[in-house]
């Protein structure tokens, strides 16, 4: 349990940094330390609920946040993440999912070009809605199944399509992995999986809010954030392999 906490305080410092919540290498860290399969995604979503929740609140107090730009991506991804954590998923499924997003995260974190923030442009009604309904439901999908936020993947791709200035994209993310968050553990918890919620696991969710709040007061006036998203990128990465060994070996 030591080993566990203080790993995650390590994903909860580096996620933080670039604005995440870190619930996909929480979840792989749990299913790699053998915690019990229906506690995995009930853990991680706290998890990422608390760390996003802290990103979210800092951007919001910042004037960052933008409704129409939100809106569009909650539509969807919030019923979508309700809908997909209450299914039954058999625990193979379960690993092999995540062990997929993973290598998709890992991959989209290592690769992330250094953005311009000197290019903005403003998307049009039609367009958002567009491109956020059908990206809003697979990262509810994502946040109710496996327990991701889904913040690794939409950032990215807001970043590159210059959805808004970055903060406010930081801010858009931050929010979307909180409600789906929600969304996913309402619909976990409607499985009674909550009820052999164990107390020593109650440090951990303690342990992320620790390791959250060093990592978002740092994070951005010690390192570049290029770096920060990177070295995230190879750990996810790293993290992926295993699961692909537990899954194949």
């Amino acid at each position: 349990m030591i080993i566990l906490s203080l790993l995650f305080f390590i994903v909860s410092l580096l996620y933080s940094m670039v604005g995440f919540g870190g619930g996909s290498s929480y979840i792989a860290l749990l299913i790699l330390f053998n915690v019990p399969y229906v506690l995995v995604p009930i853990i991680g979503l706290i998890c990422n609920i608390v760390v996003s929740l802290k990103s979210a609140n800092s951007f919001i107090k910042a004037g960052h946040f933008r409704t129409h730009l939100l809106i569009p991506f909650a539509v969807t991804s919030i019923p979508v993440a309700f809908f997909a954590g209450s299914l039954n998923i058999p625990r193979f499924t379960f690993i092999l999912l995540l062990a997929i997003a993973l290598t998709l995260a890992g991959g989209t974190l290592f690769f992330s070009p250094q953005y311009n923030t000197d290019k903005q442009k403003t998307i049009s009604t039609k367009k958002a809605w567009f491109l956020g309904i059908p990206l809003g439901a697979c990262i509810g999908g994502l946040a109710g199944i496996v327990g991701i936020g889904g913040g690794i993947f939409l950032s990215p791709v807001l970043n590159i399509i210059r959805w808004g200035t970055p903060k406010q994209i930081a801010c858009i993310s931050s929010v979307i992995i909180v409600l789906n968050s929600i969304a996913g553990l309402t619909g976990q918890l409607t499985k009674g999986a909550g009820l052999n919620y164990r107390l020593s696991y109650l440090a951990l969710p303690i342990i992320v809010l620790i390791g959250g709040s060093i990592g978002s007061y740092f994070g951005a006036q010690k390192f570049p954030a290029i770096w920060i998203v990177r070295i995230t990128g190879i750990l996810v990465l790293y993290v992926s392999f295993h699961l692909w060994y537990k899954i194949l070996g």
